[in-house]
Order: C-alpha cells, then structure tokens, then sequence
C-alpha cells in the first residue's frame, strides 16, 4: 500500500535531481514518487503512454514537490542527449540517475526471433548504458559526485522458462555496474543495482489470478509477492549520502526468493539428525 505520509527527508536528497527512466507506471512510478517525497526534483521519463506520465507529474505536484515528464526511447543516443538537457535545463543539474526502463518478451529461446533478442537488448543493455554514459558527464562536470541505480531483476540469477533475452540483458546490466563503479568512483558517483523479485504491478495484466499470486508467494521466504514501494525504498536509500560509501553492488528485493527451495515449506523434506561423525 502507498504512504501518503511525507516521511523525514533522507540526508543529501532535498533539491537533488533525479531522472528515473520508464516512471511513468509500476515501479518506476513508485521510485518518482518517494524521490519526490524526500525532496528530490523527478524528471519522469516515459517511451509512449504521456497521460500515464502526467498523471504521475500531477501526483508529485499535489504533494507539494517538483516534476516534469519527458519522452524519449533510452535505447535512441539523440533522444536520451534531450531528455537529460531538458532536466538540465528545468532543473539546473542531474544528481541523480535511475535506470529502469525496461521491456520483456515471454519466449523460449528456440522460439526468440533476431528482433526480439537486439530490441530486448537496445532497451536494456544499450539504453542503461546511453542514459549513465551521458547523464554520467553532467554529473563530471558539475562537480558534485552523483547517484546512478540500475533495476536490474532477479531474473539475472536465476534460470528462467521463456526468459533467455530478458535474462541476459539483466545479466549484462549487472556486469556494467560493477565496471562503472569503478570508472565513475573517481568522480565520486556511486552506481549500484537492484534486482527486484515478484512485484506487484500492472505489468502482470490478467495474469496475477489469486492462484498465481498464492503459487509466486509460496517461493519467497516472508510468504507474499512485493510491492513497487518495497523497491523504491531501496533506490531512496542508495541514492541518499546515507549509501556513500556503497557502489559496485546489487541489492536482491525480493523477500528471499533468490534464496529459497522451490517448494514451500509444507512440502520441503522432513528434517532429520544425523550422528556427528
């Protein structure tokens, strides 16, 4: 459920400025929102769906904070070069970065096409890496260090049915990084990953049945699919002076599902003690 209590604002986030990619809807949306809360300006960043966009503008705005939407394809260098001078330019600056646009295709990989492989991988990977290579300058030359967080996914570790492309374009995700970590300390900009479990959002369509969700919960350790704010709350954080020191990391969202046995606890093996040996 959504907090419309504005919390405290976390030390190093009041008149920052964030451009958050794809945050017009799901998690995205719930990242613009509590960046705002905490202060930050948010450059909402959608592909097609404006009034999805506006309307998360207007939500921020109601509250009280600052925000503006821009379209732009991630994976177009001309575009995301706009979008990053457009928050310049309403803003002042870019201090903060989050890359979560995304997109997926549920296909085996003997049934993935060359089309669906590269435009996986052109929004993913490739636009990941256009929207840090660029808004990564501004922060150089402002400077005054930055945030960069990538939503990676839990997909990237686990093997997946139907999901080879989007997978390995969160895998890759979680490579760049790393590597930026280290090309973007010096500078003092911070670039780390989350990697979301089973989130509740529209993404899902018809599909989150009340069997479906039961058979998704069933797998994570605390027993109940997330919410977009559950991720949100770890990308406020890591964008705030209190995650200063933390870069190069991937931070699992996902109530322990990564760690747990497929098979719920009723049906895991019966426990049994074995003589020391």
């Amino acid at each position: 459920m959504e907090n419309d209590t504005k919390p405290s604002p976390l030390q190093g986030l009041e008149d920052r400025v964030a451009v958050v990619t794809g945050g017009s809807r799901g998690i995205g949306r719930a990242i613009a929102r509590e960046l705002a809360r905490q202060g930050v300006a948010v450059a909402v960043n959608y592909t097609a769906n404006a009034l999805a966009a506006a309307s998360v503008v207007s939500e921020i705005e109601r509250d009280g904070g600052q925000a503006m939407a821009i379209q732009a394809d991630v994976s177009d260098r001309t575009a995301v070069e706009a979008m990053v001078q457009a928050a310049v330019q309403r803003f002042g600056d870019v201090d903060i970065l989050v890359n979560n646009a995304g997109i997926d295709v549920a296909v085996s990989v003997l049934d993935t096409t060359d089309a669906d492989w590269e435009r996986i991988f052109a929004v993913n990977a490739r636009g990941c890496f256009l929207c840090t290579q660029i808004a990564a300058r501004v922060m150089i030359n402002a400077g005054g260090g930055g945030r960069i967080i990538n939503i990676s996914s839990l997909n990237a570790r686990l093997g997946w049915i139907a999901r080879a492309a989007y997978s390995a374009s969160k895998g890759a995700m979680e490579a760049f990084t790393r590597c930026c970590a280290r090309d973007l300390g010096q500078y003092g900009i911070t670039v780390n990953a989350v990697a979301p479990g089973a989130i509740r959002t529209d993404i899902w369509g018809d599909a989150l049945t009340p069997d479906a969700e039961k058979a998704q919960a069933v797998r994570v350790a605390l027993g109940h699919i997330g919410e977009p704010e559950d991720v949100a709350g770890i990308v406020v954080f890591l964008a705030s002076s209190a995650a200063r020191f933390i870069t190069g990391e991937v931070i699992l969202v996902d109530g322990g599902r990564g760690t747990c046995d497929y098979l719920p606890t009723e049906h895991a093996l019966e426990d049994k003690r074995y003589p020391q040996i």
